[in-house]
């Protein structure tokens, strides 16, 4: 059997939800021939430190149910966004497609073997940004999968070359020539442009809406 491609796991101060996550993840088919890289974050406070404490003794818990696990524990703080961001690139380094989940999602037992067959059935069709877990309820009677100009964030999955286009950072005239472009960009969503110019503007930080960016500007679908 071919090797699978590696899920990235991030957490920070959740165990109740990462207890979850890992229940259901073990339960998955090819779970146990799955590696695992863990993504910790570091503690803003003392508060944090317990909680972190407990989502470390849960991946021991449940190591035995995965092939590999990888734990890689942040000694500071840097949020989600930077986090993610750095872990994502980090598993990438060694490999050209990687499986990405945060500590509040449940996911159906068919999870890892969906994510490791679309990931090489799309793997040549440059048009497909990502791979989405998660789908709202859309009358499909036809095919098994479609395609949609949002990507998702709730479990989800995308190759080293997709990931290595990110656009993190966005100047003054790409802004200017976006205004033109609400219209088309707000189609994956009527709060895409205004996420945007929020994040662009400092009121939130999110790194799936520059996710979302990405997938519109190189004409990307999930």
């Amino acid at each position: 059997m071919l090797a699978l491609v590696p899920i990235a796991i991030f957490a920070f101060n959740r165990p109740d939800l990462l207890d979850k996550t890992f229940q259901h993840l073990a339960l998955c088919t090819l779970a146990g021939d799955s590696h695992i890289h863990f993504f910790i974050d570091g503690p803003r406070n003392s508060k944090d430190i317990k909680a972190i404490d407990s989502c470390l003794i849960l991946v021991e818990k449940y190591r035995t149910s995965f092939k590999s696990v990888t734990v890689i524990k942040r000694s500071e703080n840097t949020g989600l966004a930077s986090s993610l961001k750095a872990g994502i690139s980090t598993v990438l380094e060694q490999n050209e497609s990687v499986i990405v989940l945060e500590d509040d999602l449940m996911v159906e037992k068919c999870f890892i073997e969906y994510m490791n067959s679309q990931l090489t059935f799309y793997k040549e069709n440059i048009k497909v940004g990502s791979i989405s877990g998660f789908s709202t309820k859309v009358s499909q009677k036809k095919h098994f999968n479609y395609f949609h100009p949002r990507p998702c964030s709730w479990g989800w999955a995308t190759w080293k070359d997709r990931w290595n286009q990110a656009v993190w950072s966005i100047n003054e005239p790409e802004i200017e020539e976006l205004k033109t472009h609400k219209k088309s960009f707000n189609k994956g969503g009527e709060d895409l442009y205004r996420m945007l110019m929020n994040q662009l503007a400092g009121k939130i930080n999110s790194w799936a809406i520059l996710w979302s960016y990405t997938h519109f500007k190189n004409g990307w679908v999930a």
